[in-house]
């Protein structure tokens, strides 16, 4: 998949793209602007969006997508969220984590962690801070007690 603005584009392995999504209504005039990264978790694919400060979550099984937004919970005031070069949703966390690499954090950009319990009908930002700490001490008990 590939976006460009609130599109997006499907190559297969002959490096062949077809639209895959198109949205109802015009974006705004920055066609840069619009969905970012990305991540495939079974069936349902999940996108970063700017434009509605959300996820994109997409039904891959469907014969025509429409997404689902899914508006994160427990954002920082001031942040405007999702501006997400790329989406990771590491696999230790079977797609309830996802890893935004995030332009504007703080003006200089950084990584913003989201969760969700759903299949990201819903999704939280988390303080990645906390999260980080509890993976750590998960891989190093014996150093950080």
């Amino acid at each position: 998949m590939a976006t460009w603005g609130n599109v997006l584009i499907k190559v297969d392995s002959r490096g062949h793209a077809t639209p895959y999504y198109t949205p109802p209504e015009p974006t705004p005039a920055n066609p840069a602007a619009g969905f970012g990264g990305l991540f495939i978790q079974g069936d349902t694919m999940v996108v970063s969006d700017i434009i509605t400060e959300s996820f994109a979550v997409f039904d891959l099984r469907s014969k025509t997508p429409q997404p689902y937004f899914a508006h994160p919970t427990n954002v920082p005031a001031g942040y405007k969220p999702l501006f997400c070069d790329s989406l990771y949703a590491p696999a230790r966390y079977h797609g309830r984590i996802a890893l935004c690499a995030d332009d504007f954090v703080n003006g200089t950009g950084g990584i913003v962690a989201y969760a969700s319990n759903d299949n990201w009908q819903t999704a939280d930002s988390e303080d990645l801070g906390s999260w980080l700490a509890m993976e750590l001490k998960a891989r190093f008990p014996e150093i950080l007690t």
